[in-house]
Protein backbone atom coordinates (compact mmCIF):
# COMPACT_ATOMS: atom_id res chain seq x y z
CA UNK A 1 0.00 0.00 0.00
CA UNK A 2 3.11 2.20 0.70
CA UNK A 3 4.12 2.04 -2.63
CA UNK A 4 0.55 2.92 -4.10
CA UNK A 5 0.94 5.64 -1.88
CA UNK A 6 4.43 6.80 -2.81
CA UNK A 7 3.62 6.39 -6.70
CA UNK A 8 0.45 8.59 -6.15
CA UNK A 9 2.30 11.14 -4.46
CA UNK A 10 4.86 11.48 -7.18
CA UNK A 11 2.16 12.06 -9.48
CA UNK A 12 0.59 14.80 -7.33
CA UNK A 13 4.14 16.20 -7.28
CA UNK A 14 3.89 16.58 -11.40
CA UNK A 15 0.72 17.52 -11.61
CA UNK A 16 1.75 20.70 -9.08
CA UNK A 17 4.91 21.40 -11.15
CA UNK A 18 3.16 21.07 -14.66
CA UNK A 19 1.15 23.82 -13.04
CA UNK A 20 3.50 26.25 -11.69
CA UNK A 21 5.18 25.61 -15.26
CA UNK A 22 1.68 26.72 -16.68
CA UNK A 23 1.62 29.94 -14.81
CA UNK A 24 4.74 30.81 -15.38
CA UNK A 25 4.37 29.93 -19.33
CA UNK A 26 1.49 32.72 -18.95
CA UNK A 27 3.44 35.04 -17.00
CA UNK A 28 5.96 35.03 -19.19
CA UNK A 29 3.92 35.08 -23.00
CA UNK A 30 1.97 38.45 -21.51
CA UNK A 31 5.64 40.37 -19.92
CA UNK A 32 6.43 39.32 -23.68
CA UNK A 33 3.53 40.49 -25.05
CA UNK A 34 3.58 43.92 -22.75
CA UNK A 35 6.93 44.86 -23.73
CA UNK A 36 6.68 43.76 -27.72
CA UNK A 37 3.63 46.22 -27.84
CA UNK A 38 5.29 48.82 -25.66
CA UNK A 39 8.32 48.68 -28.27
CA UNK A 40 6.42 48.59 -31.13
CA UNK A 41 4.52 52.08 -29.54
CA UNK A 42 8.54 53.53 -28.96
CA UNK A 43 9.13 53.02 -32.80
CA UNK A 44 5.91 54.19 -33.79
CA UNK A 45 7.00 57.44 -31.99
CA UNK A 46 10.27 57.37 -33.23
CA UNK A 47 9.52 56.47 -36.85
CA UNK A 48 5.99 57.86 -37.00
CA UNK A 49 5.06 54.47 -38.49
CA UNK A 50 3.96 51.29 -35.33
CA UNK A 51 5.67 47.88 -36.26
CA UNK A 52 3.07 45.38 -35.63
CA UNK A 53 4.90 43.75 -32.57
CA UNK A 54 2.96 41.64 -30.16
CA UNK A 55 2.94 37.74 -29.36
CA UNK A 56 0.63 35.99 -31.44
CA UNK A 57 -2.14 34.15 -30.36
CA UNK A 58 -1.92 35.57 -26.50
CA UNK A 59 -5.10 34.96 -25.86
CA UNK A 60 -5.24 30.84 -27.15
CA UNK A 61 -2.10 30.20 -25.28
CA UNK A 62 -2.91 32.35 -21.83
CA UNK A 63 -6.19 30.06 -21.73
CA UNK A 64 -4.52 26.93 -22.37
CA UNK A 65 -1.59 27.73 -20.06
CA UNK A 66 -4.50 29.24 -17.49
CA UNK A 67 -6.85 26.37 -17.67
CA UNK A 68 -4.18 23.27 -17.08
CA UNK A 69 -2.71 25.43 -14.30
CA UNK A 70 -6.31 25.56 -12.66
CA UNK A 71 -7.09 22.76 -13.71
CA UNK A 72 -4.31 20.68 -11.94
CA UNK A 73 -3.91 23.28 -9.10
CA UNK A 74 -7.56 22.07 -7.33
CA UNK A 75 -6.58 18.40 -7.91
CA UNK A 76 -3.49 19.25 -5.64
CA UNK A 77 -5.76 21.17 -3.46
CA UNK A 78 -8.12 18.17 -2.77
CA UNK A 79 -4.85 16.08 -2.57
CA UNK A 80 -3.52 18.04 -0.22
CA UNK A 81 -6.23 18.94 1.87
CA UNK A 82 -5.92 22.88 1.09
CA UNK A 83 -9.42 23.49 0.41
CA UNK A 84 -11.59 25.66 2.72
CA UNK A 85 -13.54 24.29 5.70
CA UNK A 86 -16.25 25.54 7.60
CA UNK A 87 -14.00 25.30 11.18
CA UNK A 88 -17.11 26.70 13.12
CA UNK A 89 -18.60 24.21 12.76
CA UNK A 90 -16.30 20.98 12.68
CA UNK A 91 -14.22 22.41 15.60
CA UNK A 92 -17.68 21.48 17.98
CA UNK A 93 -17.78 17.96 16.53
CA UNK A 94 -15.74 15.15 18.48
CA UNK A 95 -12.68 14.10 16.53
CA UNK A 96 -14.13 10.81 15.26
CA UNK A 97 -17.65 12.37 14.10
CA UNK A 98 -14.96 15.14 12.44
CA UNK A 99 -13.04 12.63 10.55
CA UNK A 100 -16.18 10.40 9.34
CA UNK A 101 -17.15 13.62 7.89
CA UNK A 102 -14.02 14.83 6.61
CA UNK A 103 -14.38 11.24 4.98
CA UNK A 104 -17.58 11.84 3.84
CA UNK A 105 -16.98 14.69 2.30
CA UNK A 106 -14.13 14.14 0.60
CA UNK A 107 -16.01 10.78 -1.15
CA UNK A 108 -18.83 13.30 -2.63
CA UNK A 109 -16.05 15.18 -3.58
CA UNK A 110 -14.49 12.60 -5.47
CA UNK A 111 -17.76 11.37 -6.79
CA UNK A 112 -18.78 14.62 -7.94
CA UNK A 113 -15.12 15.09 -9.82
CA UNK A 114 -15.90 11.84 -11.52
CA UNK A 115 -18.94 12.91 -12.34
CA UNK A 116 -17.85 16.31 -14.23
CA UNK A 117 -14.63 14.17 -15.62
CA UNK A 118 -17.21 11.92 -17.38
CA UNK A 119 -19.18 15.02 -18.56
CA UNK A 120 -16.26 16.27 -19.67
CA UNK A 121 -15.50 13.28 -21.98
CA UNK A 122 -18.85 13.54 -23.10
CA UNK A 123 -17.97 16.53 -24.31
CA UNK A 124 -14.73 16.34 -25.88
CA UNK A 125 -15.99 13.25 -27.90
CA UNK A 126 -18.51 15.49 -29.61
CA UNK A 127 -15.07 17.68 -29.94
CA UNK A 128 -13.36 15.15 -32.12
CA UNK A 129 -16.50 14.66 -33.99
CA UNK A 130 -17.09 17.91 -34.81
CA UNK A 131 -13.71 19.81 -34.33
CA UNK A 132 -13.80 23.77 -33.33
CA UNK A 133 -10.77 25.43 -33.37
CA UNK A 134 -9.85 28.55 -31.29
CA UNK A 135 -10.23 32.37 -32.81
CA UNK A 136 -6.62 33.13 -33.66
CA UNK A 137 -4.05 30.19 -33.38
CA UNK A 138 -6.46 27.42 -34.94
CA UNK A 139 -5.94 25.04 -31.71
CA UNK A 140 -8.34 22.07 -31.57
CA UNK A 141 -10.54 22.40 -28.75
CA UNK A 142 -9.76 19.22 -27.54
CA UNK A 143 -6.73 20.35 -26.47
CA UNK A 144 -8.33 22.97 -23.60
CA UNK A 145 -10.72 19.89 -22.75
CA UNK A 146 -7.54 17.80 -22.15
CA UNK A 147 -6.46 19.61 -19.31
CA UNK A 148 -9.47 19.62 -17.71
CA UNK A 149 -10.45 16.29 -17.63
CA UNK A 150 -6.88 15.32 -16.37
CA UNK A 151 -7.15 18.14 -13.58
CA UNK A 152 -10.70 16.38 -13.10
CA UNK A 153 -9.35 12.71 -12.81
CA UNK A 154 -6.93 13.70 -10.52
CA UNK A 155 -9.02 15.42 -8.53
CA UNK A 156 -10.95 12.68 -8.10
CA UNK A 157 -7.91 10.41 -7.06
CA UNK A 158 -6.93 13.08 -4.67
CA UNK A 159 -10.37 13.59 -2.57
CA UNK A 160 -10.50 9.63 -2.72
CA UNK A 161 -6.73 9.46 -1.47
CA UNK A 162 -6.87 12.54 0.92
CA UNK A 163 -10.38 11.12 2.11
CA UNK A 164 -9.12 7.33 2.70
CA UNK A 165 -6.03 8.96 4.70
CA UNK A 166 -8.12 11.10 7.18
CA UNK A 167 -10.06 7.97 8.02
CA UNK A 168 -7.33 5.97 8.20
CA UNK A 169 -4.81 7.65 9.91
CA UNK A 170 -7.04 9.68 12.32
CA UNK A 171 -5.69 12.81 10.84
CA UNK A 172 -8.10 16.08 9.86
CA UNK A 173 -6.12 16.93 7.06
CA UNK A 174 -3.57 14.94 4.87
CA UNK A 175 -0.83 16.99 4.41
CA UNK A 176 2.11 15.14 1.86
Amino acid sequence: MRRVLNAIDRVFTLATAIAFSSALIAVALTVADVVLRAASSLVGLATGQRAPWAVPGLVDLNQLAIMTCAALAIAVAFYRGGHVGVDVVTELMPSRLRRGFSGLASGLGALLCLGMAWAGAREMLGQIAFPTKSATLGIAFTWYWAPLLAGLALSALGAATAGLRRLAEGEERSHV
